[in-house]
This record gives C-alpha cells, structure tokens and sequence, in this order.
C-alpha cells in the first residue's frame, strides 16, 4: 500500500484528502504546517501532496528544500493549491513540483494524478 503525506494546514481540505486517499486505498499521514511536513517527509512517504499557503514554511520554499534534500528529492510532489495563475503554476514546477492541481479539485483527476505519479516513482 503506497504512502502519500498530506502537507495541508486547512482541517476540511486534509479531511477530504484524507477520505478521498484512504477510501482509494492509500496509507495517509498528515502534516500541518511546513515543518511538520519537513520533518515527517524524511519518513520517505511514496507521494507528497503539498499546500502552498502554509504556516512556519510556505510549500514554495518547502518543494524546493525536499527536492535539494539527497533523502527526499526522489519522492514525487503534487502541489494541490488554491493558487490558481498560470505564474503560480510554473514557479510550483521551478520551485520541483511534479504535478501542480489547483482547488477545487476534481477526484477522478485527483486520483489520476496520483495514480500517474506513483507509478512513474516505481510504486
């Protein structure tokens, strides 16, 4: 069963991500804030799905350090915001995101995403 971290400071989001990933199949863990998420991707979950709006690190500055970090820069990251411009879009993939979705997000393309990613990443 692949392992996805839910990087989300917003209760109702991670409680949708969260019934939407289990009921999916997936092992969830969820992180509040930047350094939470930091500290818990170090656990080497399959797939990250990363916020950008977030407390203590925001998720551009934390893409960037999980992909200049040797321990995680393999894991693939999904951005899933509510930061919806095309710029945003495009500094999420400099900043190493693999997948940017914007909020309000659709399952089947949620779980296609996902699906897409885990099994480029050998899961």
């Amino acid at each position: 069963m692949a392992k996805i971290l839910l990087i989300e400071d917003d209760p109702r989001a991670l409680e949708m991500l969260r019934f939407r990933f289990e009921k999916a199949g997936y092992d969830v863990t969820e992180a509040h804030d930047g350094d939470d998420g930091l500290t818990k991707a170090l656990h080497k979950p399959d797939l990250i799905v990363l916020d950008v709006r977030l407390p203590k690190i925001d998720g551009w500055e934390l893409c960037r350090l999980l992909k200049n970090e040797p321990r995680t820069r393999e894991i693939p990251i999904m951005m899933l915001t509510g930061c919806s411009q095309p710029v945003q879009e495009a500094y999420g993939k400099v900043c190493g995101a693999d997948e940017y979705l914007t909020k309000p997000w659709e399952a089947g393309e949620l779980m296609k995403v996902t699906k897409r990613l885990l099994s480029r990443a050998g899961e």
